[in-house]
Protein backbone atom coordinates (compact mmCIF):
# COMPACT_ATOMS: atom_id res chain seq x y z
CA UNK A 1 0.00 0.00 0.00
CA UNK A 2 1.29 3.50 -1.01
CA UNK A 3 0.53 6.62 1.08
CA UNK A 4 0.13 10.46 -0.59
CA UNK A 5 3.77 10.52 -0.31
CA UNK A 6 4.10 7.70 -2.49
CA UNK A 7 6.05 5.81 0.17
CA UNK A 8 5.20 2.05 0.73
CA UNK A 9 3.46 1.31 3.57
CA UNK A 10 3.19 -2.46 5.60
CA UNK A 11 4.74 -4.07 8.49
CA UNK A 12 8.35 -4.14 7.72
CA UNK A 13 8.96 -0.69 9.64
CA UNK A 14 7.46 1.18 12.54
CA UNK A 15 4.71 3.38 12.34
CA UNK A 16 4.21 7.04 12.10
CA UNK A 17 0.47 8.69 13.19
CA UNK A 18 -0.91 11.47 12.82
CA UNK A 19 -3.47 12.30 16.01
CA UNK A 20 -6.38 14.92 15.99
CA UNK A 21 -6.99 15.33 19.43
CA UNK A 22 -9.98 18.08 20.69
CA UNK A 23 -7.81 19.17 23.54
CA UNK A 24 -4.28 18.10 25.09
CA UNK A 25 -2.33 18.86 28.32
CA UNK A 26 -2.14 21.16 29.84
CA UNK A 27 -5.85 21.45 29.28
CA UNK A 28 -8.70 19.81 31.46
CA UNK A 29 -10.98 17.91 30.34
CA UNK A 30 -11.76 13.94 30.09
CA UNK A 31 -10.03 13.70 26.42
CA UNK A 32 -6.82 15.76 27.63
CA UNK A 33 -6.61 12.99 30.26
CA UNK A 34 -6.87 10.40 27.92
CA UNK A 35 -4.91 11.28 25.39
CA UNK A 36 -1.75 12.60 27.46
CA UNK A 37 -1.52 9.42 29.55
CA UNK A 38 -1.76 6.90 26.38
CA UNK A 39 0.13 9.05 23.48
CA UNK A 40 3.40 9.00 25.48
CA UNK A 41 3.18 5.81 26.31
CA UNK A 42 2.49 4.38 22.95
CA UNK A 43 5.40 6.56 21.56
CA UNK A 44 7.60 4.23 22.89
CA UNK A 45 6.26 1.46 21.70
CA UNK A 46 8.84 -0.47 19.56
CA UNK A 47 6.37 -0.58 16.42
CA UNK A 48 5.84 3.40 16.57
CA UNK A 49 7.97 5.65 14.65
CA UNK A 50 6.56 8.85 15.60
CA UNK A 51 3.14 10.49 16.65
CA UNK A 52 1.95 13.54 15.73
CA UNK A 53 -0.53 15.43 17.51
CA UNK A 54 -3.23 18.09 15.94
CA UNK A 55 -5.04 20.14 18.79
CA UNK A 56 -6.70 23.26 19.90
CA UNK A 57 -4.68 26.25 21.10
CA UNK A 58 -4.81 26.96 24.81
CA UNK A 59 -3.69 29.88 26.90
CA UNK A 60 -0.39 29.57 28.23
CA UNK A 61 1.08 26.27 26.89
CA UNK A 62 3.53 26.43 23.31
CA UNK A 63 2.39 26.25 20.01
CA UNK A 64 4.90 23.23 19.42
CA UNK A 65 6.52 21.05 21.57
CA UNK A 66 8.20 17.60 20.80
CA UNK A 67 10.80 15.10 22.14
CA UNK A 68 12.36 12.14 19.82
CA UNK A 69 8.96 10.62 19.02
CA UNK A 70 6.20 12.52 20.37
CA UNK A 71 5.21 15.94 19.10
CA UNK A 72 2.15 18.28 19.63
CA UNK A 73 0.93 20.88 17.40
CA UNK A 74 -1.35 23.64 19.34
CA UNK A 75 -2.92 25.32 16.17
CA UNK A 76 -6.78 24.49 16.01
CA UNK A 77 -8.88 27.34 16.84
CA UNK A 78 -9.82 27.28 20.67
CA UNK A 79 -13.54 25.34 21.34
CA UNK A 80 -12.83 22.52 23.97
CA UNK A 81 -10.87 24.55 26.27
CA UNK A 82 -13.25 27.52 26.17
CA UNK A 83 -16.44 26.67 27.87
CA UNK A 84 -18.71 29.30 27.73
CA UNK A 85 -18.90 31.24 23.97
CA UNK A 86 -21.32 33.15 22.40
CA UNK A 87 -22.99 32.32 19.43
CA UNK A 88 -20.54 34.64 17.22
CA UNK A 89 -17.43 33.14 18.77
CA UNK A 90 -18.82 29.53 18.44
CA UNK A 91 -19.59 29.83 14.12
CA UNK A 92 -16.85 31.27 14.09
CA UNK A 93 -13.74 28.42 16.27
CA UNK A 94 -15.99 25.92 14.04
CA UNK A 95 -15.37 27.76 10.63
CA UNK A 96 -12.13 28.58 11.48
CA UNK A 97 -11.75 24.26 12.98
CA UNK A 98 -13.29 23.26 9.42
CA UNK A 99 -11.25 25.65 7.02
CA UNK A 100 -7.94 24.46 8.50
CA UNK A 101 -8.73 20.97 8.57
CA UNK A 102 -10.03 21.26 4.66
CA UNK A 103 -6.77 23.10 3.72
CA UNK A 104 -4.22 21.18 5.54
CA UNK A 105 -5.02 17.75 7.36
CA UNK A 106 -3.95 16.13 3.75
CA UNK A 107 -0.62 18.21 3.80
CA UNK A 108 0.22 17.04 7.40
CA UNK A 109 -0.53 13.42 6.26
CA UNK A 110 2.03 14.07 3.49
CA UNK A 111 4.66 16.09 5.25
CA UNK A 112 4.63 14.10 8.53
CA UNK A 113 4.84 11.12 6.10
CA UNK A 114 1.65 9.46 8.94
CA UNK A 115 0.53 5.84 7.94
CA UNK A 116 -2.42 6.45 9.75
CA UNK A 117 -5.05 9.33 11.27
CA UNK A 118 -6.53 8.71 14.70
CA UNK A 119 -9.39 11.13 15.49
CA UNK A 120 -11.39 11.88 18.59
CA UNK A 121 -15.29 10.93 17.33
CA UNK A 122 -15.42 14.71 19.26
CA UNK A 123 -14.98 16.28 15.58
CA UNK A 124 -18.15 16.23 13.37
CA UNK A 125 -18.62 18.55 10.09
CA UNK A 126 -18.93 18.37 6.78
CA UNK A 127 -15.92 19.73 5.57
CA UNK A 128 -13.75 17.88 8.37
CA UNK A 129 -15.67 14.09 7.30
CA UNK A 130 -14.42 15.76 3.56
CA UNK A 131 -11.22 16.33 4.84
CA UNK A 132 -10.89 13.02 6.32
CA UNK A 133 -12.10 10.84 3.41
CA UNK A 134 -9.32 12.67 1.50
CA UNK A 135 -6.56 11.57 3.58
CA UNK A 136 -5.60 8.65 1.42
CA UNK A 137 -4.81 6.67 4.54
CA UNK A 138 -6.43 4.28 7.14
CA UNK A 139 -8.57 6.31 9.89
CA UNK A 140 -8.98 5.14 13.53
CA UNK A 141 -12.21 6.53 15.03
CA UNK A 142 -11.68 6.76 19.21
CA UNK A 143 -15.09 6.61 20.66
CA UNK A 144 -15.61 7.21 24.49
CA UNK A 145 -19.02 7.96 25.13
CA UNK A 146 -22.58 7.34 24.25
CA UNK A 147 -23.61 9.97 22.64
CA UNK A 148 -21.81 10.33 19.44
CA UNK A 149 -23.91 9.95 16.07
CA UNK A 150 -21.83 7.52 14.06
CA UNK A 151 -23.39 7.61 10.63
CA UNK A 152 -20.71 9.92 9.38
CA UNK A 153 -17.74 7.97 10.98
CA UNK A 154 -19.53 4.96 9.56
CA UNK A 155 -18.65 5.98 5.57
CA UNK A 156 -15.04 7.52 6.77
CA UNK A 157 -13.54 4.98 9.61
CA UNK A 158 -11.45 2.28 8.80
CA UNK A 159 -11.27 1.19 12.80
CA UNK A 160 -13.35 2.99 15.49
CA UNK A 161 -12.01 2.02 18.79
CA UNK A 162 -14.58 1.85 21.71
CA UNK A 163 -13.82 2.58 25.70
CA UNK A 164 -15.44 -0.71 26.58
CA UNK A 165 -16.76 -4.04 25.27
CA UNK A 166 -20.81 -2.35 25.92
CA UNK A 167 -19.48 0.82 23.58
CA UNK A 168 -18.94 -1.39 21.15
CA UNK A 169 -21.60 -3.78 21.37
CA UNK A 170 -23.90 -0.22 20.75
CA UNK A 171 -21.82 0.72 17.94
CA UNK A 172 -22.25 -2.40 16.45
CA UNK A 173 -26.34 -2.55 16.61
CA UNK A 174 -26.48 0.71 15.52
CA UNK A 175 -24.49 -0.53 12.10
CA UNK A 176 -20.78 -0.25 12.61
CA UNK A 177 -19.32 -3.83 11.10
CA UNK A 178 -17.98 -5.92 13.98
CA UNK A 179 -14.35 -6.73 12.21
CA UNK A 180 -13.53 -3.06 11.99
CA UNK A 181 -14.16 -2.02 15.91
CA UNK A 182 -11.84 -3.28 18.55
CA UNK A 183 -12.05 -2.65 22.29
CA UNK A 184 -8.97 0.42 23.95
CA UNK A 185 -9.45 1.09 27.69
CA UNK A 186 -8.15 4.43 28.93
CA UNK A 187 -4.87 4.23 30.64
CA UNK A 188 -5.19 4.85 34.47
CA UNK A 189 -2.31 6.63 35.37
CA UNK A 190 -2.01 7.42 39.20
CA UNK A 191 1.48 9.42 40.46
CA UNK A 192 3.48 7.46 42.82
CA UNK A 193 3.62 10.44 45.05
CA UNK A 194 0.24 10.02 45.17
CA UNK A 195 0.28 6.56 46.56
CA UNK A 196 2.73 6.80 48.69
CA UNK A 197 1.08 8.96 50.86
CA UNK A 198 -2.75 9.71 49.39
CA UNK A 199 -4.15 11.52 52.93
CA UNK A 200 -1.65 13.40 53.37
CA UNK A 201 -2.02 15.05 50.32
CA UNK A 202 -5.69 15.31 50.70
CA UNK A 203 -5.18 17.08 53.50
CA UNK A 204 -2.29 19.32 51.90
CA UNK A 205 -4.61 20.29 48.29
CA UNK A 206 -7.74 20.48 50.74
CA UNK A 207 -6.42 23.06 53.01
CA UNK A 208 -4.97 24.96 49.58
CA UNK A 209 -8.94 25.35 48.74
CA UNK A 210 -9.82 26.47 52.03
CA UNK A 211 -12.11 23.19 52.64
CA UNK A 212 -11.06 22.30 56.18
CA UNK A 213 -11.80 18.96 57.69
CA UNK A 214 -15.14 18.56 57.41
CA UNK A 215 -16.36 15.72 55.38
CA UNK A 216 -17.65 16.39 51.58
CA UNK A 217 -18.91 14.78 48.98
CA UNK A 218 -17.12 15.39 45.32
CA UNK A 219 -18.03 16.17 42.36
CA UNK A 220 -15.57 16.08 39.46
CA UNK A 221 -15.56 16.40 35.73
CA UNK A 222 -17.45 19.05 33.47
CA UNK A 223 -20.13 20.95 34.67
CA UNK A 224 -23.38 20.74 32.76
CA UNK A 225 -26.79 19.93 32.96
CA UNK A 226 -26.48 16.72 31.05
CA UNK A 227 -23.46 15.53 33.84
CA UNK A 228 -26.49 15.79 36.17
CA UNK A 229 -24.99 18.63 38.39
CA UNK A 230 -28.75 20.58 38.97
CA UNK A 231 -29.84 17.02 40.09
CA UNK A 232 -27.03 16.75 42.39
CA UNK A 233 -27.23 19.73 44.11
CA UNK A 234 -31.10 19.17 44.80
CA UNK A 235 -29.94 15.38 45.72
CA UNK A 236 -27.24 16.83 47.96
CA UNK A 237 -29.86 19.08 49.54
CA UNK A 238 -32.26 16.82 50.42
CA UNK A 239 -29.59 14.11 52.32
CA UNK A 240 -27.82 17.35 53.52
CA UNK A 241 -30.90 17.78 55.98
CA UNK A 242 -29.67 15.09 57.89
CA UNK A 243 -25.54 15.94 57.58
CA UNK A 244 -25.52 19.12 57.80
CA UNK A 245 -21.92 18.84 58.34
CA UNK A 246 -21.28 17.80 54.99
CA UNK A 247 -20.46 19.81 52.10
CA UNK A 248 -20.43 19.18 48.11
CA UNK A 249 -17.09 20.04 46.60
CA UNK A 250 -17.67 20.53 42.71
CA UNK A 251 -14.56 20.61 40.47
CA UNK A 252 -14.73 21.10 36.91
CA UNK A 253 -14.63 23.19 33.70
CA UNK A 254 -18.61 25.04 34.02
CA UNK A 255 -20.24 24.65 30.51
CA UNK A 256 -23.36 25.59 32.18
CA UNK A 257 -22.09 29.48 31.99
CA UNK A 258 -23.46 31.78 34.65
CA UNK A 259 -26.98 30.18 35.27
CA UNK A 260 -24.67 26.93 36.81
CA UNK A 261 -22.54 28.86 38.57
CA UNK A 262 -25.00 31.14 39.92
CA UNK A 263 -27.21 28.03 41.08
CA UNK A 264 -24.04 26.55 42.98
CA UNK A 265 -22.77 29.65 44.85
CA UNK A 266 -26.50 30.10 46.05
CA UNK A 267 -26.82 26.50 47.09
CA UNK A 268 -26.12 25.58 50.76
CA UNK A 269 -23.20 23.71 51.39
CA UNK A 270 -21.75 23.65 47.75
CA UNK A 271 -18.50 24.42 47.39
CA UNK A 272 -17.36 25.16 43.18
CA UNK A 273 -13.58 25.08 42.87
CA UNK A 274 -13.15 25.78 39.11
CA UNK A 275 -11.12 23.21 37.12
CA UNK A 276 -8.17 21.99 39.10
CA UNK A 277 -4.87 20.06 37.72
CA UNK A 278 -5.26 16.33 38.00
CA UNK A 279 -3.04 15.67 40.79
CA UNK A 280 -5.42 18.07 43.07
CA UNK A 281 -8.32 16.49 41.35
CA UNK A 282 -6.84 12.75 42.78
CA UNK A 283 -5.72 14.28 45.70
CA UNK A 284 -9.35 15.53 46.53
CA UNK A 285 -10.85 11.73 46.25
CA UNK A 286 -8.58 10.47 48.70
CA UNK A 287 -9.87 12.73 50.60
CA UNK A 288 -13.75 12.39 50.28
CA UNK A 289 -16.07 10.77 51.88
CA UNK A 290 -18.23 9.93 48.55
CA UNK A 291 -17.15 10.73 44.98
CA UNK A 292 -19.68 10.82 42.57
CA UNK A 293 -20.27 11.11 38.88
CA UNK A 294 -24.51 11.42 38.42
CA UNK A 295 -24.28 11.27 34.44
CA UNK A 296 -27.03 11.15 32.45
CA UNK A 297 -26.49 8.26 29.57
CA UNK A 298 -23.37 9.69 28.08
CA UNK A 299 -20.48 8.07 29.98
CA UNK A 300 -19.22 5.80 28.15
CA UNK A 301 -17.01 4.45 30.84
CA UNK A 302 -15.59 7.67 33.32
CA UNK A 303 -12.96 7.29 34.09
CA UNK A 304 -13.29 9.47 37.08
CA UNK A 305 -15.02 6.17 39.66
CA UNK A 306 -12.10 4.25 38.26
CA UNK A 307 -9.41 6.84 39.93
CA UNK A 308 -11.48 7.55 43.09
CA UNK A 309 -11.53 3.42 43.84
CA UNK A 310 -7.78 3.71 43.16
CA UNK A 311 -7.75 6.28 45.40
CA UNK A 312 -10.00 4.57 48.23
CA UNK A 313 -12.69 6.55 48.30
CA UNK A 314 -16.71 5.23 48.01
CA UNK A 315 -18.41 5.87 44.80
CA UNK A 316 -21.54 6.77 43.19
CA UNK A 317 -21.66 5.67 39.76
CA UNK A 318 -23.87 7.06 36.56
CA UNK A 319 -26.38 4.18 35.66
CA UNK A 320 -26.08 2.98 31.94
CA UNK A 321 -22.40 1.61 32.45
CA UNK A 322 -23.11 -2.56 32.30
CA UNK A 323 -19.37 -2.43 33.36
CA UNK A 324 -20.34 -1.17 36.85
CA UNK A 325 -23.41 -2.94 36.95
CA UNK A 326 -22.03 -6.26 37.29
CA UNK A 327 -18.90 -5.16 38.97
CA UNK A 328 -20.22 -3.27 42.05
CA UNK A 329 -24.03 -2.59 41.68
CA UNK A 330 -24.62 -1.40 44.77
CA UNK A 331 -22.58 1.58 43.48
CA UNK A 332 -24.61 2.47 40.51
CA UNK A 333 -27.36 4.90 40.77
CA UNK A 334 -30.60 3.44 39.22
CA UNK A 335 -31.60 7.08 38.01
CA UNK A 336 -30.61 10.33 37.53
CA UNK A 337 -33.34 12.42 39.73
CA UNK A 338 -32.65 14.17 42.99
CA UNK A 339 -34.33 11.21 44.95
CA UNK A 340 -32.36 8.50 44.15
CA UNK A 341 -28.79 10.60 44.58
CA UNK A 342 -30.15 11.26 47.92
CA UNK A 343 -30.78 7.24 48.37
CA UNK A 344 -27.45 6.79 46.98
CA UNK A 345 -25.62 9.61 49.16
CA UNK A 346 -27.13 7.76 52.15
CA UNK A 347 -26.37 4.01 51.52
CA UNK A 348 -22.61 5.19 50.36
CA UNK A 349 -22.30 7.28 53.86
CA UNK A 350 -23.40 3.70 55.52
CA UNK A 351 -21.10 1.29 53.68
CA UNK A 352 -17.46 0.40 54.77
CA UNK A 353 -14.62 1.00 52.57
CA UNK A 354 -14.72 1.33 48.77
CA UNK A 355 -15.86 -1.34 46.03
CA UNK A 356 -13.52 -3.66 44.63
CA UNK A 357 -12.84 -2.84 40.97
CA UNK A 358 -10.28 -4.64 38.95
CA UNK A 359 -8.24 -2.02 37.12
CA UNK A 360 -5.38 -4.11 35.97
CA UNK A 361 -6.67 -3.94 32.10
CA UNK A 362 -6.23 -0.17 32.16
CA UNK A 363 -2.49 0.03 32.86
CA UNK A 364 -1.00 2.20 29.99
CA UNK A 365 1.27 -0.54 28.68
CA UNK A 366 -1.33 -2.57 27.91
CA UNK A 367 -3.56 -0.02 26.98
CA UNK A 368 -1.12 1.34 24.39
CA UNK A 369 -0.15 -2.45 23.05
CA UNK A 370 -4.21 -2.33 22.43
CA UNK A 371 -4.42 0.38 20.15
CA UNK A 372 -1.16 -0.32 18.52
CA UNK A 373 -2.31 -3.49 17.60
CA UNK A 374 -5.10 -1.39 15.68
CA UNK A 375 -3.18 0.78 14.01
CA UNK A 376 -0.94 -2.10 12.53
CA UNK A 377 -4.41 -3.88 11.51
CA UNK A 378 -5.58 -0.63 9.81
CA UNK A 379 -2.31 -0.24 7.91
CA UNK A 380 -1.62 -3.93 6.86
CA UNK A 381 -5.43 -4.66 6.62
CA UNK A 382 -6.58 -1.68 4.38
CA UNK A 383 -5.55 1.56 1.86
CA UNK A 384 -8.06 4.29 3.26
CA UNK A 385 -11.04 5.10 1.94
CA UNK A 386 -9.70 8.00 -0.13
CA UNK A 387 -13.14 8.92 -0.93
CA UNK A 388 -12.99 11.94 -2.79
CA UNK A 389 -9.52 11.92 -4.06
CA UNK A 390 -10.60 12.66 -7.46
CA UNK A 391 -12.70 15.62 -6.87
CA UNK A 392 -10.87 16.97 -4.31
CA UNK A 393 -11.74 20.86 -4.88
CA UNK A 394 -15.23 20.46 -5.61
CA UNK A 395 -15.83 18.64 -2.36
CA UNK A 396 -14.34 21.71 -0.46
CA UNK A 397 -16.03 24.01 -2.48
CA UNK A 398 -19.05 22.21 -1.65
CA UNK A 399 -18.31 21.78 2.02
CA UNK A 400 -17.81 25.89 2.14
CA UNK A 401 -21.43 25.81 1.35
CA UNK A 402 -22.62 23.51 4.06
CA UNK A 403 -20.65 24.78 6.35
CA UNK A 404 -22.24 28.21 5.81
CA UNK A 405 -25.45 26.59 6.20
CA UNK A 406 -23.86 25.01 9.13
CA UNK A 407 -23.08 28.11 11.21
CA UNK A 408 -26.43 29.58 10.97
CA UNK A 409 -25.81 31.97 7.95
CA UNK A 410 -28.84 33.53 5.54
CA UNK A 411 -27.53 32.07 2.37
CA UNK A 412 -24.55 30.57 0.54
CA UNK A 413 -24.04 33.06 -1.84
CA UNK A 414 -20.93 35.13 -1.76
CA UNK A 415 -19.15 32.27 -0.83
CA UNK A 416 -16.19 32.18 -3.27
CA UNK A 417 -13.87 29.90 -4.95
CA UNK A 418 -11.42 32.26 -4.50
CA UNK A 419 -11.72 31.70 -0.62
CA UNK A 420 -11.11 28.11 -1.34
CA UNK A 421 -8.13 29.18 -3.24
CA UNK A 422 -6.69 31.29 -0.58
CA UNK A 423 -6.83 28.94 2.29
CA UNK A 424 -5.27 26.46 -0.01
CA UNK A 425 -7.79 23.87 -0.50
CA UNK A 426 -7.20 23.88 -4.44
CA UNK A 427 -5.23 20.88 -5.99
CA UNK A 428 -2.37 21.06 -7.57
CA UNK A 429 -1.92 23.76 -10.61
CA UNK A 430 -2.57 22.64 -13.65
CA UNK A 431 -6.18 20.88 -12.16
CA UNK A 432 -8.09 23.41 -14.02
CA UNK A 433 -6.44 24.59 -16.97
CA UNK A 434 -6.30 28.37 -17.07
CA UNK A 435 -9.46 29.48 -18.69
CA UNK A 436 -10.82 26.55 -18.70
CA UNK A 437 -14.70 27.09 -17.00
CA UNK A 438 -15.54 23.74 -14.89
CA UNK A 439 -18.59 22.97 -13.47
CA UNK A 440 -19.58 21.67 -10.39
CA UNK A 441 -23.21 19.98 -11.11
CA UNK A 442 -24.54 18.75 -7.41
CA UNK A 443 -27.94 16.25 -7.43
CA UNK A 444 -29.73 16.89 -3.89
CA UNK A 445 -26.96 19.28 -3.02
CA UNK A 446 -24.78 17.63 -0.72
CA UNK A 447 -27.37 15.21 0.49
CA UNK A 448 -26.15 12.34 -1.46
CA UNK A 449 -26.76 11.41 -5.36
CA UNK A 450 -24.60 12.17 -7.67
CA UNK A 451 -21.61 15.25 -8.44
CA UNK A 452 -20.37 15.75 -11.67
CA UNK A 453 -17.19 17.39 -12.97
CA UNK A 454 -18.32 18.88 -16.49
CA UNK A 455 -15.36 20.85 -18.77
CA UNK A 456 -16.62 22.39 -21.69
CA UNK A 457 -20.16 20.72 -21.53
CA UNK A 458 -19.37 17.34 -20.95
CA UNK A 459 -19.21 15.04 -17.81
CA UNK A 460 -15.54 14.39 -17.15
CA UNK A 461 -15.86 13.03 -13.83
CA UNK A 462 -19.17 11.27 -11.62
CA UNK A 463 -18.88 10.19 -8.08
CA UNK A 464 -21.61 9.43 -4.98
CA UNK A 465 -21.27 12.36 -2.83
CA UNK A 466 -22.92 10.06 0.08
CA UNK A 467 -19.69 8.15 1.23
CA UNK A 468 -17.91 11.54 2.08
CA UNK A 469 -21.13 14.11 3.05
CA UNK A 470 -24.28 13.42 5.07
CA UNK A 471 -27.87 14.17 4.28
CA UNK A 472 -28.51 18.01 4.37
CA UNK A 473 -31.64 17.66 2.03
CA UNK A 474 -33.71 18.93 4.59
CA UNK A 475 -31.81 21.87 6.13
CA UNK A 476 -31.14 22.83 2.64
CA UNK A 477 -34.71 22.74 0.99
CA UNK A 478 -36.19 21.08 -2.59
CA UNK A 479 -35.45 24.46 -3.97
CA UNK A 480 -32.14 23.84 -4.10
CA UNK A 481 -32.24 20.35 -6.06
CA UNK A 482 -30.21 19.51 -8.89
CA UNK A 483 -27.96 23.13 -8.66
CA UNK A 484 -25.31 23.73 -10.73
CA UNK A 485 -22.52 25.47 -9.39
CA UNK A 486 -19.93 27.29 -12.24
CA UNK A 487 -16.04 27.84 -11.21
CA UNK A 488 -13.25 28.45 -12.72
CA UNK A 489 -8.85 29.11 -11.43
CA UNK A 490 -10.12 32.59 -10.89
CA UNK A 491 -12.46 33.95 -7.88
CA UNK A 492 -15.93 33.26 -9.14
CA UNK A 493 -18.88 33.43 -7.51
CA UNK A 494 -20.98 30.53 -6.48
Amino acid sequence: MRSPDGMTRGSDRPLRILVLAPIYPPAVGGAATYFGGLLPTAARHPDIQAIHVITECFRGAPSSESDSRLSIARILPTRVGEPRRTRLGHATSYLGTQLWLAANLRKRVRSTGSDLVHVHTRFRGRMFFSALARCGVPIVADLRDRRTDLGPWLRVADRLVCVIESVRDEAVAAGFPEGRTAVVRTPLIIPPSLLDDPKGAARATAERHGLGSAPYVLSVGDVAAHKGIPELVEGFGRWRAAHPEARLVVAGVNYGGPAMAAALDAAPGVIRLGPVEREEALALMAGAAIVIRPSHRSEGLPRVIQEAVAMGAKVIAPPGVPEFDAAMPECVLDSVTPEAIERALEAAWRREGPPTLDLSEHEPERVAESLVKVYRSAVDGVAGTGVGDELGVDLVVASLVAVALDVGLKSAVGVRVGVANSVGVAVSPGWIPPGHGVGLEIDHVLGGGTLRKREDGEDRQQTDLQPALPDTRPRVGAGMRHTRLPFSDVAQPL
